[in-house]
């Protein structure tokens, strides 16, 4: 602090700084200083007008402001954490449902062309289950990956008979 008022004064231009002094109790006082020097014609300094004022409750108050901000900012980031976590759950449940069924369709079909007297349409209708649940899952990872991009949903009708078909087809297995 001192060489910066000096500096001032050398350069005969008026001051404004802000320090720190520890009184005899060891309490820590911020202190903000302005100063204008009074030089003579013939470039002497004949005085400096100051002042300077306690901002120890204004330091603190700015102290304590970044340290709330830096918690805020934590807390977002757990926030998002969290959100990715109920996320990757809900992940796993939408796609192992549908991989669950393409492993028991493929099972039955493997089982169904390696007995003896082999039923090759009952393999086929379970060949057939195995594309329509793969693609089941390739649409939800499409539907999830839409769901991160900037593009419209994509609404359509749904045969709500055909839904529950599904689901009772899915259950079964």
């Amino acid at each position: 602090m001192l060489d910066y008022v000096e500096r001032a004064l050398r350069e005969r231009r008026d001051y404004a700084v802000e320090f720190r002094i520890v009184l005899a109790d060891i309490t820590v006082r911020h202190l903000y200083g302005l100063g204008h020097s009074v030089f003579t014609e013939s470039g002497e300094l004949v005085e400096v007008a100051g002042t300077q004022m306690d901002v120890t409750e204004r330091k603190r108050a700015e102290e304590e402001h970044e340290r709330l901000r830096q918690l805020e900012a934590e807390l977002a980031r757990m926030d998002r954490i969290s959100t990715i976590g109920e996320l990757t759950a809900s992940l796993a449940h939408e796609l192992n449902q549908p991989i669950a069924a393409v492993l028991t369709d493929a099972s039955t079909c493997l089982s169904w062309l390696k007995r003896k007297y082999s039923n090759p349409e009952e393999a086929c209708e379970a060949a057939s289950r195995v594309v329509t649940d793969a693609t089941r899952d390739a649409d939800i990872i499409a539907r999830i990956r839409a769901m991160f991009t900037k593009s419209i949903p994509e609404r359509s009708l749904v045969d709500v008979n055909e839904v529950i078909r599904e689901m009772m087809r899915l259950l079964r297995n």
